[in-house]
């Protein structure tokens, strides 16, 4: 049963008492509260290590106990010296008074912030404070922690985990007005602390997260940047982008773009049947599609009506050449400027300003020629009519 007294540490040499109780598989004690009161990190970093290190040597555990009248409490120590840093509780006794609970300092790095305050002290299982003398009072909680950054929001303190604190920029937060998944910070964003307990065995850095503001940055449109704290004390952050009348956000939600045009084509078969009836949406300069929605694109394909007697050509801008419901070709039968070919294929450029509506251009099949034959060819949009063995007189016409 062995009490550890501080003045007895204070004097005893290494090699005096080196491996004194080694190979023990159990020792009982208590330890005097006053050695922990100039120590400021565990045993095993501290100068007790030299003189401590080697007298438990092979001892599986040490367990405290605290004779009669002492009270017990837990040091803040943990038993890495002699059970290879299994991190077992110390426990102390002391006569009647205050535990003498270590103090640890916590490094507040601002990460380009300025004001606010540099370090925080914890003292363990007691409380918080900004400085550490003699008359400190420790408290379960601070404010007035908060930097302040010019351009950004405070996001909290958090444990550093090797980031050196963080930023989050409009460029790499692709959602607009959704926000983001909730986090516990140290310190919230209003500077106090959050709820953290003074439980911490070690001294530690903690670093600032900014929101980097969005303000003033969206041409066309404006941006509000906004955090807030949850009811459980967790913290979360959008950017809101709205941009102005005639302007639609980019995809990558970085820009407000001019809003496309919607022209409309509406659709005259002239006698035929089936296929789509239209109107057919032009969105200038992205593409063709069957709704006023879209989506829109440059290789848009229609189901083509039918006639009997006829084949589809194409749907082409009135020209004038409309006898009795059809158009009349010559003997070349060229027609020009169709926005949709025979197969049905979009084959205009989304560049037309106005819309108009859009006709069916029919050829008549071939009638039979004597002594020949008569070949329809329908190409592209255009159509040719041309013979084999006969010929079409110039005033003959198709209908």
């Amino acid at each position: 049963n062995i009490y550890i007294q501080h003045n007895f540490l204070l004097h005893m040499k290494q090699n005096m008492f080196r491996e004194t109780f080694m190979g023990c598989d159990k020792l009982t004690g208590f330890v005097d509260p006053d050695l922990f009161g100039t120590k400021s990190g565990r045993w095993n970093n501290s100068s007790a290590t030299d003189m401590m290190k080697d007298i438990f040597k092979g001892a599986s555990r040490m367990d405290t106990t605290c004779p009669s009248g002492y009270t017990e409490f837990d040091t803040g120590f943990r038993q890495e010296w002699w059970n290879n840093g299994t991190g077992a509780k110390v426990i102390s006794c002391t006569l009647g008074g205050t535990p003498n609970y270590p103090v640890y300092q916590i490094t507040l790095n601002r990460n380009g912030g300025t004001s606010g305050t540099t370090k925080i002290y914890e003292k363990y299982n007691t409380g918080w404070a900004k400085t550490n003398t003699s008359s400190t009072t420790w408290t379960s909680t601070l404010s007035g922690l908060a930097p302040t950054r010019s351009g950004y929001l405070f996001f909290g303190y958090h444990i550093d985990a090797g980031l050196g604190g963080l930023e989050i920029t409009p460029q790499n937060w692709s959602f607009n007005d959704v926000w983001s998944n909730e986090i516990m910070p140290k310190v919230s964003i209003n500077g106090s602390l959050n709820n953290v307990a003074p439980d911490i065995d070690t001294t530690q850095t903690w670093s600032a997260w900014w929101i980097k503001k969005c303000e003033n940055t969206l041409a066309n449109g404006t941006c509000t940047t906004s955090v807030e704290t949850t009811a459980e004390g967790k913290i979360r952050f959008k950017y809101n982008r709205v941009c102005n009348s005639g302007y639609v956000l980019s995809d990558d939600m970085q820009s407000c773009e001019a809003e496309a045009t919607i022209v409309t084509f509406p659709l005259n078969k002239h006698n035929g049947s089936g296929g789509s009836n239209g109107p057919l949406y032009e969105s200038v300069g992205n593409g063709w599609a069957l709704s006023n929605n879209g989506p829109f694109t440059s290789s848009l394909n229609i189901s083509v009506p039918s006639r009997s007697g006829y084949r589809f050509v194409g749907y082409c801008p009135e020209s004038g050449n409309v006898v009795n419901d059809s158009y009349v070709f010559d003997q070349n039968g060229l027609v020009g400027n169709c926005f949709v070919n025979n197969s049905g294929d979009v084959i205009a450029v989304s560049d037309y300003a106005t819309g108009g509506t859009l006709h069916a251009f029919w050829a008549h099949e071939c009638e039979t020629v004597t002594n020949g034959s008569c070949n329809l060819r329908i190409d592209g949009g255009a159509m040719q009519q041309s013979d084999r063995g006969n010929t079409i007189s110039g005033s003959q016409s198709v209908t």
